[in-house]
């Protein structure tokens, strides 16, 4: 972030950050604090490297697009096949359904703005219809049991975007 005073900091971590990292950042250190926070979710299945970095150090371009096969919050995802499977379950999802669904887990617990959704999904900004993503989303939460009824559970945050949350059992 580009905060830099204490109170920037404190304020941060006391309305949700679960860590804070100031510009400009140090690749091998970002790289062990989200290794730490992906173990503190209990999701650490793939090695993360710092050649996921690109070279702007921007926390955005982590390449997930490399990852083959993960296993998060109980969802193992095979980029190879675009099948998810759970606990009781298992699809065969879109392209465009796995990015987003792939995105969602590994940014467990973040709000997400509709924004930011279209633009790792769709790698672009611009789309002017909203409808799009809600019935993505929508598609998403069915296919994969993202209900209350789940581990995982799929929010709306209201006039911002979504939300993927682990359910505490």
């Amino acid at each position: 972030s580009n905060l830099r005073t204490e109170d920037e900091v404190v304020n941060s971590i006391t309305i949700g950050a679960d860590d804070y990292l100031t510009k400009p950042f140090r690749p091998k250190e970002l790289v062990a604090r989200v290794k730490r926070l992906r173990q503190r979710l209990g999701a650490l299945n793939q090695p993360v490297s710092t050649k996921a970095i690109a070279p702007d150090d921007s926390i955005e371009t982590l390449n997930f697009e490399s990852i083959q096969d993960i296993e998060l919050n109980g969802y193992r995802f095979n980029r190879a096949t675009l099948v998810v499977t759970w606990d009781n379950g298992r699809v065969r999802l879109t392209e465009r359904e796995f990015s987003l669904a792939l995105y969602l887990f590994c940014n467990t617990g973040i709000s997400l703005s509709r924004d930011q959704i279209f633009q790792r999904v769709w790698k672009r900004s611009d789309v002017t219809n909203g409808r799009v993503l809600t019935t993505l989303m929508y598609r998403v939460r069915m296919l994969l049991n993202l209900t209350q009824g789940g581990n995982v559970v799929l929010h709306p945050v209201y006039g911002y975007g979504y939300r993927l949350d682990k359910r505490d059992l």
